[in-house]
């Protein structure tokens, strides 16, 4: 039997072919590289709220239940909304809830 060869797609002529499976390939996009910097920025700052708020607290009472109070305070509202959204974004059509959402 003849062996089925699969042949690629053709590549856009603006992808060079020594970058398609790079993982930095993304990155080469403008608007995909801007997205991905505001989010690691937006990351970031997240991040260093959360930091600050335990650090205040344990600066205004060395509780560990305060600490971790204000810690679960951070992180419930992502705990409450995460599934409901998962499962909104699933039975409507996404680019429509994207622009709702934002």
């Amino acid at each position: 039997m003849a062996e089925m060869v699969k042949i690629p797609p053709p590549l856009p002529s603006s992808v060079p072919s020594e970058h398609v499976g790079s993982a930095w390939a993304p990155l080469r996009e403008p608007l995909f590289r801007a997205l991905w910097i505001a989010a690691i920025i937006s990351y970031i700052g997240t991040w260093m709220q959360a930091v600050g708020a335990g650090w205040m607290m344990t600066m205004l009472t060395m509780s560990p239940l305060m600490v971790g109070l204000v810690q679960a305070a951070v992180a419930l509202p992502v705990f409450i909304v995460i599934l409901p959204a998962g499962a909104l974004a699933d039975m409507v059509d996404r680019r429509r809830f994207l622009l709702i959402t934002q």
